[in-house]
């Protein structure tokens, strides 16, 4: 399991149901040791199950990475990988990590939220997303056995 530092969030629990970005932008550039020698994972993750009134909207999740910010804003965005993209049904919990491409140099990380189709229904495109040690690994399964 890992640990979640909220300096480490691109979102905690906030709501995306059109075009945008994450609410918060990393800076690299503060004196920190980010990882030694360790990948690290990104992830994102819907905390409230996606729902649209006709069932056809989908969410691209995407890094991006730039050398300015302006507030909580990367001025001239690079896209620098795609996460995955969630479909209007997907349930609460569904989660995409993967480690950081390790060609990432810049100062700036955040996450942007694509929407196509764009009906999401208000309450239901709720997500946390940041940066953490490692993927999680662990998978539970059914017991295979009933309990009399």
């Amino acid at each position: 399991m890992s640990i979640l530092d909220a300096f480490l969030l691109f979102d905690d629990g906030n709501e995306h149901t059109t075009t945008s970005v994450g609410t918060k932008v990393i800076d690299f550039g503060s004196a920190r040791n980010m990882g030694v020698g360790n990948p690290i994972a990104v992830f994102v993750q819907n905390d409230v199950a996606l729902a649209d009134a006709s069932s056809n909207s989908t969410m691209t999740i995407t890094l991006e990475g730039g050398s300015t910010v302006s507030g909580e804003t990367i001025q001239s965005p690079v896209t620098v990988q795609t996460l995955g993209t969630f479909a209007a049904s997907s349930p609460a919990g569904t989660k995409f990590e993967a480690y950081l491409n390790s060609s990432v140099n810049y100062r700036y990380l955040g996450i942007k939220y694509t929407v196509a189709n764009g009906d999401l229904t208000s309450g239901s495109a709720t997500f946390t997303a940041g940066l953490k040690g490692q993927i999680e690994q662990f998978k539970a399964y059914p017991s295979g056995y009933t309990v009399a």
